[in-house]
């Protein structure tokens, strides 16, 4: 019986000692977003690159973001390679909150050094996720996914012939706006591309994937510097950057 009692008051004390362990979540965020690129000819040269990365977890806040990297490979006739970025955060308690997102891309340049004309076709298979959760109006949390894939047809002297969108797709949630309580969204997809070159022209698709958001409590009494928000914002404006130079 002593040993019950002395283990019911190490079992008290933990609860009291550990409330961010023993709480549930309060706020949350979930981004996902992800490409599957497939063709119908032999790649060679599909280059992925790692762009920026951010995590800042405070208090009774934990997160984690991930993604494809910089690699350069060749893709056969039939084969798919997947790029993928991914950023998700909860808050148990207060003080508490977490702050990320991972931003990735991709380049594919083909060029018709044969003689005569070539056509190919590229297919997309495409999945964004996005999801907050908020307890009560106290807490706040922010999810954003977005997925971006552009081409560029240039003759054979270089000069652009024409530019494409070819996938323009973002999934956003923003407490300040939904309200209190569980909101999230699925966007899956699959398109093809179908491109002509005669000898000596190219074409380059890009492709940029971003997956980002935060979740806090504003009952938190103490806010980690520089300011989380200013650099997330920073990062989103980075990106619109790269996209508007590879676009210009």
């Amino acid at each position: 019986m002593f040993k019950n009692v002395v283990v019911g008051f190490i079992l008290l004390f933990v609860s009291f000692a550990c409330p961010i362990a023993m709480s549930a979540i309060i706020s949350s965020f979930d981004a996902d977003s992800s490409l599957t690129v497939s063709a119908d000819f032999d790649i060679v040269g599909f280059e992925t690159f790692f762009d920026d990365e951010f995590l800042v977890e405070f208090g009774a806040g934990t997160g984690a973001v991930s993604g494809s990297g910089d690699d350069f490979f060749d893709l056969s006739s039939g084969d798919e390679t997947t790029m993928s970025a991914f950023a998700d955060g909860v808050v148990t308690g207060s003080p508490g909150s977490v702050d990320g997102y991972y931003l990735s891309s991709g380049e594919l340049f083909i060029e018709n050094t044969g003689i005569s004309t070539f056509t190919g076709t590229l297919t997309f298979d495409l999945e964004l996720y996005a999801s907050i959760f908020t307890d009560s109006i106290d807490e706040a949390a922010l999810a954003f996914s977005a997925l971006f894939v552009g081409s560029e047809h240039f003759d054979d002297a270089g000069d652009l012939i024409v530019d494409e969108d070819i996938i323009d797709e973002a999934i956003e949630f923003d407490s300040s706006f939904e309200g209190v309580g569980a909101f999230s969204d699925t966007i899956v997809d699959s398109t093809t591309s179908t491109f002509t070159l005669g000898v000596d022209e190219s074409i380059l698709f890009f492709f940029e994937l971003d997956a980002a958001g935060f979740a806090d409590t504003s009952r938190s009494v103490t806010v980690p510097e520089p300011s989380t928000l200013i650099i997330f914002a920073l990062g989103i404006i980075g990106l619109a950057s790269c996209q508007l130079k590879k676009r210009l």
